[in-house]
């Protein structure tokens, strides 16, 4: 992967945060509960399901996207490369890593943009 490509997918998991506030927008975790398509005994069982305030968790997946980031971006060329045996996906490295993320982003804001359509 080109480095130009690696500075595209970065960019794009950064946003992605952004992105969900402006989606999610005036919602409270409570009209989460009632939107379809989305797993209602696993959503009840999570810590802030009980909190009005959907802002909290907002907070946190821009804190841990930010954490990403800084490490993707802190790598030198030859970390690129690297590559480990992941338990269950075999061979990987930070570029199967990244577009991994990359993927998962786009699968959320899919998955949650279909659900607020189907309200």
């Amino acid at each position: 992967m080109e480095q130009e490509q690696r500075k595209q997918h970065i960019e794009h998991v950064r946003a992605f945060p952004g992105q969900l506030e402006t989606l999610l927008t005036g919602l409270t975790t409570c009209d989460l509960t009632r939107l379809p398509n989305m797993e209602q005994d696993r959503w009840a069982t999570l810590a802030d399901n009980n909190d009005p305030v959907i802002s909290d968790s907002l907070a946190l997946i821009r804190a841990a996207h930010g954490s990403i980031i800084r490490l993707f971006e802190a790598r030198i060329e030859s970390d690129w490369s690297r590559e480990g045996v992941h338990t269950r996906r075999g061979l990987r490295n930070l570029e199967h890593m990244l577009v991994g993320l990359s993927n998962h982003c786009d699968e959320h804001h899919k998955q949650i943009s279909e659900a607020l359509a189907a309200r």
